[in-house]
């Protein structure tokens, strides 16, 4: 209720669909990213958004909503929510992934204690960089999370502490490596993502959405998962593979990298592993493991598994987890959001209408682009990244047609500029001293007048 005028007006709304929900909890895996993002239309407000994965490793959305203002409050009002639909009770086997948000983290502690909140790694390298900064340390930092299993992120940090002792010393004290390395993370969600690109890629799309009014924003959003979830029916009955697209490119990738290793029978399940860099691995096709831990973490068997599965002659296929089978995909986007009808066609209602929140014009343009980081690579629609030119030797300029500079940067353009500026400030010069000189006769012509 507005203190002012005493009417009701909009504060906040949860959206989750009911073929959203089932779809998800039907063959998805336990993983969620939350995120928010400002609204750029003429009311204010915050959109968060919960975004998981669907079998082909592609954005599912979850649930979003409205609200007032990012903090606290919000973030665990809106995860007590997801909390419900998504019926998380066994919370060890649940996943979230964020970009430690404002309040974000400690409602995720208040109200799923035992869930696994990942970091995204991109954002927490933006905190480490702003004392450490480098592309050698941030390539150190990726290994550390990219490592898969225990031993080997040991030898990363320790790399790292040799490099940059000051930059261990922040990682150990400021992060824990169960929120961002790949080595620490469960294995029951059958995901080893790092980044927090579900929302992101969710945010993107609905970009023109946010700019209009509440209302008209919600039904683009509906309208959108709408027609989205019958495209993925109708593009799925199409194929006649087993196993996803993307999932099926990661496995031939395994597949390749296979011939770098030599697989050694123990039994008739399993195997010792031998990497040409000397690396050692025990493989149990029974148990479908392996010690580098990466078929566990995602569900589709590393090349070390593949080599040890091509002895048997098997086929890769046969071992990938079943949450990315073409039926899984079916059953998640089967469910279809039903239609409803416009303002045209509602029912008169006896409530008194709520009014929209106050307006806020903010100065300048509304900017629509996310805002980079200062060393984040630009790139254009088609996804081309732009180089910068500097240090390029070929250059050739237009006005001397000499080779290493462009006509901004000639010598001879700015030796003639220079020039001119000079002879500019001469002829002020030589202006300014007329001027001095006819102001002398003026103030003597009186007393040479006087005088005669």
């Amino acid at each position: 209720v507005d203190e002012i005028s005493g009417k009701e007006r909009f504060q906040r709304i949860y959206i989750c669909f009911e073929a959203l929900k089932r779809g998800f909890r039907e063959r998805c895996r336990p993983v969620v990213g939350v995120d928010g993002c400002h609204l750029r239309g003429p009311h204010p407000g915050i959109l968060l958004t919960a975004v998981g994965m669907d079998p082909n490793d592609c954005i599912y959305p979850i649930a979003y909503a409205v609200v007032e203002i990012e903090n606290q409050n919000s973030w665990r009002w809106f995860i007590e929510h997801l909390k419900y639909d998504l019926g998380i009770y066994d919370q060890q086997s649940w996943t979230f992934i964020s970009d430690r948000q404002k309040g974000l983290g400690s409602a995720i502690h208040e109200i799923l204690p035992r869930i696994e909140h990942r970091h995204c790694v991109r954002h927490l390298h933006n905190n480490f960089k702003k004392l450490h900064p480098g592309d050698s340390l941030k390539a150190r930092v990726w290994a550390c999370a990219r490592s898969t299993y225990r031993k080997r992120f040991d030898n990363e940090m320790e790399s790292l502490k040799q490099y940059d002792e000051e930059a261990h010393k922040w990682l150990t004290e400021n992060t824990s490596p169960y929120h961002w390395s790949r080595s620490h993370f469960r294995t029951i969600p059958k995901c080893d993502i790092l980044l927090n690109n579900l929302c992101e890629s969710f945010n993107s799309v609905i970009l023109e959405a946010r700019e209009k009014p509440i209302l008209g924003m919600l039904e683009n959003i509906r309208m959108y998962i709408m027609e989205r979830l019958r495209t993925k029916r109708e593009w799925i009955r199409k194929r006649t593979e087993n196993l996803c697209p993307k999932i099926q490119k990661k496995l031939e990738k395994a597949k390749e990298d296979a011939a770098f290793n030599i697989a050694r029978f123990s039994n008739d399940s399993k195997f010792k592993v031998t990497h040409m860099y000397g690396e050692k691995f025990a493989v149990d096709l029974e148990k479908r493991v392996c010690d580098c831990r990466r078929w566990e973490l995602t569900g589709i068997p590393c090349s070390h598994a593949v080599c040890c599965i091509s002895l048997t002659r098997e086929e890769p296929e046969s071992f990938v987890n079943q949450c990315y089978s073409k039926d899984a995909y079916v059953r998640a986007y089967e469910p279809a959001i039903e239609p409803i009808n416009g303002p045209n066609a509602w029912p008169n209602s006896k409530k008194n209408p709520i009014h929209a929140p106050k307006k806020l014009k903010l100065p300048g343009k509304p900017k629509k682009a996310r805002r980079r980081e200062p060393d984040e690579q630009i790139s254009d629609p088609k996804g081309i990244k732009k180089l910068s030119r500097v240090g390029i030797t070929h250059m050739t300029c237009s006005g001397c047609h000499q080779k290493g500079h462009t006509v901004r940067k000639c010598p001879q353009r700015l030796t003639k500029e220079a020039e001119m500026q000079h002879m500019q400030a001469g002829e002020s010069n030589v202006q300014a001293e007329e001027s001095n000189m006819q102001g002398e006769m003026t103030s003597i012509l009186p007393e040479v007048q006087g005088i005669h």
